[in-house]
């Protein structure tokens, strides 16, 4: 486990699967706290829930990116869930 990001906390859109999940899982390999984040609210929590297995901290919340309210809101969960947004 990595430190370059310790201490910080990551939102990464569109990381329940393929690309994203593999930025989201080097992020908590190096330090950060991730919010897994897709359409799916579904996806997203299995795949928080896979990296909390592992010993990340890792929270999930569904965004729909093309709509500015659900963007507001998936940045007030970050800051609710880890105390702030880096």
């Amino acid at each position: 486990m990595g430190s370059l990001l310790s201490g910080k906390v990551a939102v990464i859109t569109g990381s329940s699967r393929g690309l994203g999940l593999s930025m989201a899982q080097r992020f908590a390999r190096e330090g950060a706290a991730v919010v897994i984040s897709s359409r799916r609210q579904q996806a997203s929590q299995q795949a928080a829930e896979n990296l909390s297995r592992q010993g990340y901290s890792a929270a999930a919340c569904a965004c729909d990116v093309a709509d500015p309210q659900q963007v507001e809101a998936l940045a007030d969960y970050a800051v609710r869930t880890f105390g702030r947004l880096d």
